[in-house]
């Protein structure tokens, strides 16, 4: 799935080509990432409950965003918002926007605590305005952050969990990425954001943030729900929820 890109913060999303970054210059959660310039993935967003930060997303069109469906285990829908444009968590930043979740589009095959079919689909109640802008704190990060991890072959990476001692099998939906000596991973808040690839500067999501067993660990990388595989899903809910039907959350 293509992803918005920016100019130099572009006013509107009409403004926004698709799938390229804007740098600025020099700042989610990530082990053995660095800081990520402001700007530099203006897909991501950060979904908030009650004003904190709770999990990853991508930004899909200007209305809706792309996280996972465990993202909504226990919150309902009134108390959350989605924050595009930010850099840093503990800031108040002049790019950022904040938008309420008006409906929820969990995947009806998710069944909570599995990760299989993790994803889900948010409606913003109203249009991004510019997609300009992950994060660093101590456990949780307060400043975006990016990371570059491999995609693993499915039976090389439940390999590596049976190494660890680890019963993980790799299915259908699901994409799994990381180093066998780990050190680089996602973690905790990290869930629902993006693992997006870069062919010539050009980014496509490929992934959502979905499982792991611990952060970094050796032979225990990280699971992503497979999104071309829900591709066609994705496009539905965005077209049922502009007809007046979906799951609204409370």
């Amino acid at each position: 799935m293509k992803l918005p890109r920016a100019g130099p913060c572009a006013p509107t999303v009409a403004d926004v080509p698709c799938g390229q970054r804007q740098v600025l210059a020099a700042r989610f959660k990530v082990v053995g990432g660095r800081e990520a310039y402001p700007g530099q993935y203006p897909w991501a967003a950060s979904v908030q409950m009650n004003g904190r930060h709770v999990c990853g997303a991508s930004i899909v069109s200007s209305r809706y965003v792309v996280t996972a469906s465990h993202c909504l285990h226990g919150r309902p829908q009134p108390s959350l918002s989605v924050v595009v444009g930010e850099h840093t968590l503990s800031k108040q930043e002049s790019s950022e926007q904040r938008l309420p979740v008006v409906r929820t589009f969990p995947h009806e095959k998710y069944r909570y605590p599995s990760f299989k079919n993790d994803i889900a689909v948010l409606e913003l109640g109203g249009e991004v305005i510019g997609l300009c802008s992950e994060w660093k704190r101590g456990k949780q990060a307060d400043v975006l952050q990016r990371v570059h991890v491999p995609l693993v072959a499915p039976a090389t990476c439940s390999g590596w969990f049976s190494e660890a001692g680890r019963r993980v099998h790799i299915g259908r939906g699901q994409i799994c990425a990381g180093f066998k000596a780990g050190g680089k991973d996602g973690c905790q808040g990290d869930s629902g954001g993006p693992l997006v690839t870069d062919e010539g500067g050009h980014h496509t999501l490929v992934g959502v943030v979905s499982a792991g067993i611990g952060c970094a660990r050796p032979n225990l990388p990280g699971i992503y729900t497979d999104v071309h595989l829900f591709t066609e899903w994705i496009v539905s809910k965005t077209r049922a929820s502009r007809g007046g039907r979906g799951d609204r959350r409370s």
